[in-house]
């Protein structure tokens, strides 16, 4: 699969030169986003850190969980990709909450004043509103393939996007820790 003319596809998608609908696919990825910076400015960049820290390791937790082949095929009437999110959601919730206690809650430093930068809490909640959308959309693969829009696969689905919004975090991260 080649990802070389993502932005040509991305920029025709917007510009007309496909039909551009909005699709359940694109309202989902606008509830995620709006939802995510908001969330963002109501908890602040800390917290956002300490959220974006669990998702990566919840990422790692369901890749090693041993018992996800069990489960999946345990469930009827539920799409294994859907089980396999559920268990990521909870696994996100349990290492959210463990971070938010541990030593890595005073490692972190405090705002000055209020919750710090408008800028560096809005850059971080839209990088976590697309590592989420991200996730969502390759856990769901499996019966979403034929029914996202254009605009959707190459914003979020391919293989360069899923890549570029798991970095994103992380190098949103880097930028605000060297502005200080």
């Amino acid at each position: 699969m080649k990802d070389s003319n993502m932005l040509t596809n991305i920029l025709e998608a917007i510009a007309g030169n496909q039909d551009l609908v909005l699709t359940w696919d694109i309202v989902v990825t606008l509830v995620i986003f709006i939802g995510s910076i908001l969330y963002a400015f109501n908890i602040g960049p800390k917290k956002i850190i300490l959220l974006i820290l669990s998702i990566y390791g919840s990422l790692v937790l369901l890749f090693w969980f041993p018992f996800l082949g069990y489960i999946t095929e345990r469930i009827e009437g539920i799409n294994p990709d859907m089980v396999s999110l559920i268990i990521f959601s909870f696994f996100v919730l349990v290492v959210y909450y463990a971070f938010s206690g541990s030593m890595l809650k005073i490692r972190l430093p405090k705002p000055k004043r209020g919750n710090g930068p408008v800028w560096k809490t809005a850059l971080l909640g839209i990088s976590l509103a697309g590592l989420v959308t991200t996730i969502v959309f390759s856990q769901s693969i499996s019966f979403l393939l034929g029914n996202t829009s254009s605009l959707i696969e190459e914003l979020f689905i391919k293989d360069i996007a899923r890549f570029g919004w798991s970095l994103a975090p992380i190098v949103v991260i880097a930028i605000s820790r060297k502005g200080k």
